[in-house]
């Protein structure tokens, strides 16, 4: 059975994300100086690209968005900002986030990481 899905990511000359950076950059001079001691002649390049998946698990204080005066979710409501460092690095993060625009909605979202690294040569 043949795979149906395609590789986005595949042939495309790839930057690393502020974060890739940020956490290659970390190391510290004795985790470099053993990754440099393991390291083959040919060494390869981690990409580290993922899916990250969202479930609303609830919504509070919604503005009414519809004729009805009800808070509808097909309707645009505003909008969450946040940063994705911590689900990275935790893997699963449930929490509540703002709802920006209005006074007092809020969202507690499940939001789960998983990593889908790529390798290139260097």
């Amino acid at each position: 059975m043949e795979n149906e899905f395609t590789n986005l990511f595949a042939g495309q000359n790839l930057s690393m994300t502020s974060l890739e950076k940020v956490l290659k950059g970390s190391r510290n001079a004795t985790e470099a100086a053993n990754i440099d001691r393991t390291a083959t002649k040919q060494k390869k390049e981690v990409i580290v690209r993922g899916v990250l998946s969202v479930t609303v698990i609830s919504a509070k204080d919604l503005p009414v968005m519809d004729v009805m005066g009800k808070a509808d979710p097909f309707d645009y409501m505003g909008r969450s900002i946040m940063t994705l460092t911590r689900v990275i690095l935790e893997g699963e993060v449930r929490d509540s986030f703002p709802l920006e625009g209005t006074t007092s909605a809020t969202l507690e979202l499940y939001l789960k990481w998983a990593p889908q690294p790529i390798y290139r040569d260097s």
